[in-house]
């Protein structure tokens, strides 16, 4: 009776009362965080739940990956950048193109 009316206080109710050393070890709590990383790569969760880390030759791929990708980033900005400079001018040269069919065909 005494455990229903604890949860019935709701779940941070249980942990206020419980000590410190009865609480639930940090390993043991599963956070959204750990869940993307396993669905994303799952080796890397097991490597990092282990604490594995990377070597500087991982480090300096990856920075090198980043940067690649940053710059690759602004080329594929500035392309789309001039296109839709392109695609203004021909919507002008389309909107003049008809004012002047209509100039002409008015006469």
């Amino acid at each position: 009776m005494k455990r229903l009316i604890l949860f019935a206080a709701g779940p941070h109710a249980l942990r206020s009362i419980l000590p410190a050393e009865m609480a639930m070890p940090n390993r043991d709590l599963i956070r959204a965080s750990e869940i993307a990383d396993w669905c994303f790569c799952r080796r890397s969760w097991y490597l990092s739940a282990r604490g594995v880390g990377p070597s500087l030759v991982q480090i300096e791929k990856r920075h090198a990956g980043v940067d690649y990708h940053q710059q690759h980033a602004r080329s594929v900005n500035q392309a789309r950048g001039v296109m839709n400079g392109a695609i203004r001018a021909l919507l002008a040269a389309v909107v003049l193109a008809v004012a002047y069919w209509f100039w002409a065909h008015a006469r």
